[in-house]
C-alpha cells in the first residue's frame, strides 16, 4: 500500500492494469493502505515511508482504486502496527521500556536508529476514522455495482 513501491503498488499503473485485467477476463483488485512507515522493525528502510496526511493518503488510494473501475479492493493493513498500516481503532501508546520486553532493544541502540517511541495515534482524528473510511469506500464500491451497468465489454463505466 506504499504508492510507487513497486509496479502493482503504483496508483498510476491500476487503470492500465484494470483495463489489460477485464480484456482477459481476470480480476484486478488493487490494494489500498491509510499509509505506510516501517521504520521501527526496518530502520534502512525509510525511503518507502509514506505519511498518512490525516487521511488523505487513504482517500486518495480508495479515489484511485475505485477511479479505475475495480469490484474489489484490498487493504493493507487492518493491524500492521510494525509496518504503520494499521486501520483499527487507535489511541497513543509508548513502546514499553526495552529493559522490560523480551525482544531486548536497547534504549541507545533506538535512539542511534532515531526509532520512535511511540506508535502512530490518529490524532487529532478519531480512533475509529479509518474504520469509518473503510465503511465509506465499501458502501460506494457497492453502490457502484448496483447502479452501474456494465458495458459491451464487461467493463463499468466509472464516473467519480
Amino acid at each position: 500500500a506504499a504508492d510507487g513501491f513497486t509496479f502493482g503498488s503504483t496508483v498510476a499503473n491500476w487503470p492500465r492494469m484494470a483495463s489489460f485485467c477485464r480484456r482477459n477476463n481476470l480480476l484486478f483488485t488493487p490494494s489500498v493502505g491509510p499509509g505506510y512507515d516501517d521504520s521501527k522493525i526496518r530502520p534502512w528502510n525509510r525511503g518507502n515511508t509514506r505519511p498518512r496526511d490525516n487521511g488523505a493518503y487513504y482517500n486518495r488510494m480508495w479515489q484511485a482504486a475505485v477511479g479505475c473501475g475495480t469490484t474489489s479492493v484490498s487493504i493493507t493493513s487492518y493491524n500492521e502496527w510494525g509496518e504503520g498500516t494499521q486501520i483499527e481503532p487507535a489511541i497513543p501508546r509508548r513502546v514499553p521500556d526495552a529493559s522490560k520486553t523480551k525482544e531486548r532493544v536497547e534504549t541507545a541502540m533506538r535512539g542511534t536508529l532515531q526509532l520512535p517511541e511511540e506508535y502512530q495515534s490518529y490524532y487529532p482524528l478519531d480512533p475509529f476514522f479509518y474504520l469509518n473510511r473503510t465503511l465509506h469506500w465499501a458502501a460506494f464500491l457497492a453502490d457502484r455495482e448496483e447502479e452501474e451497468p456494465e458495458m459491451s465489454d464487461g467493463s463499468v463505466r466509472s464516473e467519480l
